[in-house]
């Protein structure tokens, strides 16, 4: 499974026109940028979940859950 800024990505690397070339390595750096950001909320929002259920926040768990689901091979 792939996040939204994954999916950005690839479909930029796809698109390939003239005047998207030149625009391209910008746009890439920014949603990798974004990526990053993207982890860290999914994260988040993880750990507050489980530490709603009285899981304890410092197990890991959060980053176990986002490589699991999505870390891919490519980035």
């Amino acid at each position: 499974m792939k996040t939204p800024m994954q999916e950005l990505i690839d479909w930029i690397n796809d698109y390939q026109t003239e005047a998207t070339t030149i625009y391209k390595s910008a746009v890439t750096a920014k949603a990798k940028e974004l990526l990053k950001k993207e982890k860290k909320a999914i994260q988040q929002a993880f750990h507050e979940g489980m530490f709603c259920q009285r899981f304890d926040p410092n197990m890991g768990r959060a980053k176990m859950y986002y490589d699991k689901t999505f870390n891919t091979t490519d980035e």
